[in-house]
């Protein structure tokens, strides 16, 4: 704690002690991934593809004609199916076509979950 004068006036400025808690998480990287995706969001989208058979076969039907037609696999044209069929977000409160959506990870998800 320090103290100054201004004017008439003292001035105690309290300091801030770290704790052994506050040093311990100074040692702890932040977290850049969402168990083990890039972000909550895509973890939330990839999670109601694989786990939601409702979803699931959405999915598994878009990756079916994909394969039969020789169209890539891509979720952002996976996206206006899941729309069409369960609106604008998922049930969880995630947009389908959130901008932080790592599209490349769910691509690579489609591919090789739904084969």
């Amino acid at each position: 704690m320090t103290s100054e004068w201004k004017g008439a006036i003292l001035i105690t400025v309290k300091e801030e002690i770290p704790t052994p808690m506050d040093k311990l998480k100074s040692m702890i990287p932040d977290r850049t991934d969402y168990n083990g995706w890039a972000n909550y969001e895509t973890w939330n989208v990839s999670m109601w593809l694989k786990d939601n058979y409702y979803h699931y076969r959405i999915a598994f039907k878009y990756v079916e004609h994909c394969r039969t037609f020789g169209n890539k696999i891509s979720y952002d044209s996976l996206i206006p199916v899941l729309e069409y069929h369960s609106g604008k977000i998922t049930p969880d409160g995630v947009r389908w076509m959130n901008p932080i959506i790592n599209t490349e990870e769910l691509d690579r998800m489609l591919q090789e979950v739904f084969v």
